[in-house]
């Protein structure tokens, strides 16, 4: 009896396995019929029962996984936040708890109770706000079989939303776009000119845990400066990377350098410095694309409208600090 139940279950999880498998290719079918016809839909606008699946309520089509993974590479040559950023995919807000502060110890006598002052907790909610471009591409371009429309889009999709996205980023009001990283940062450091004492303040001022992962931004202007600092032994506080591969280092750490951070002017922090993780990215699933066939024919071409939905907020504000210009 015991022999009949072990085959018994053998075959049961034999054939569990195989319709596992059958699912799986059915799976991959799908998702590669889908990709199929999804190039099929961007160069001749022909919608097939494949395509439903993915359909929005604005009559666009979700793109297929694999060109939002390039869309998002693409995004990143145009955007360094995303690349240093903690980038999560969501589907609906989230909510999370944070702690002013961290876990507290303390010593106590033996048979004594253990007394612990109250930890203060906030909320930050991630969210999701629109954005949006438009591609507008000629009937000539679009009906040519040797013209990638899909790799054109991909490339045009990180030019215009990578610089929209790093500008929120960074100075976002929180208002229909996301809250950026420099307006909950701490001010670490205000002075009138860039100096090594400067940099090095503003290094210090961060707390250890957070600098062990930290990364400057800076603008151009401000790169441009620190670069021709030198310390009290003549030599350049800058670490430039022979290879060309890797970011430049200040004192041991990487450097970027933000194409819309703000410049050396009264005012503004040209310089941040922190453990960018703490920064929450949340992209809202895969972007949309609707293709415009009537309202650019008179002009012969044809349009494209990209939409997508995502947040980001610093979830810790002591993570970063900034350098701010005074007069």
């Amino acid at each position: 009896m015991k022999n009949l139940v072990t085959m018994r279950e053998r075959y049961e999880a034999l054939e569990k396995e195989i319709n596992g498998e059958q699912l799986q290719r059915e799976m991959i079918r799908k998702a590669n019929d889908y990709r199929r016809d999804y190039k099929g839909y961007l160069q001749d606008a022909e919608i097939t029962d494949s395509l439903k699946v993915g359909k929005d309520k604005e009559g666009g089509f979700l793109v297929p996984d694999e060109m939002e993974d390039k869309i998002v590479e693409a995004l990143k040559e145009h955007n360094v936040i995303r690349k240093i950023a903690n980038v999560i995919t969501t589907e609906k807000a989230l909510n999370l708890v944070c702690g002013d502060d961290k876990p507290q110890g303390i010593w106590v006598d033996e048979g004594e109770n253990f007394t612990f002052t109250d930890m203060s907790f906030y909320n930050v909610v991630i969210d999701a706000h629109k954005n949006g471009c438009l591609i507008r591409v000629t009937d000539e371009l679009v009906e040519d079989s040797g013209f990638d429309i899909e790799n054109y889009i991909i490339k045009s999709v990180g030019e215009s939303i990578g610089s929209l996205e790093e500008t929120a980023f960074l100075m976002g009001d929180g208002n229909s776009k996301p809250r950026g990283v420099l307006v909950d940062a701490q001010v670490g450091v205000e002075t009138k000119e860039l100096t090594a004492d400067v940099v090095v303040d503003l290094y210090s001022g961060l707390k250890s845990p957070y600098r062990e992962n930290g990364v400057w931004v800076m603008s151009d202007d401000a790169e441009k400066q620190i670069r021709k600092i030198k310390n009290y032994g003549g030599r350049p506080i800058w670490e430039p990377d022979l290879t060309e591969k890797t970011p430049g280092k200040l004192l041991g750490r990487p450097v970027y350098v933000a194409n819309e951070m703000p410049g050396i002017l009264p005012g503004n922090c040209p310089i941040a410095f922190g453990d960018f993780s703490y920064y929450w990215i949340g992209d809202r699933g895969n972007r949309s694309i609707k293709r415009l066939n009537e309202l650019y024919a008179d002009k012969g071409m044809v349009g494209y409208r990209i939409t997508h939905r995502v947040d980001g907020k610093l979830i810790v504000p002591e993570a970063v600090k900034t350098l701010k210009i005074v007069a």
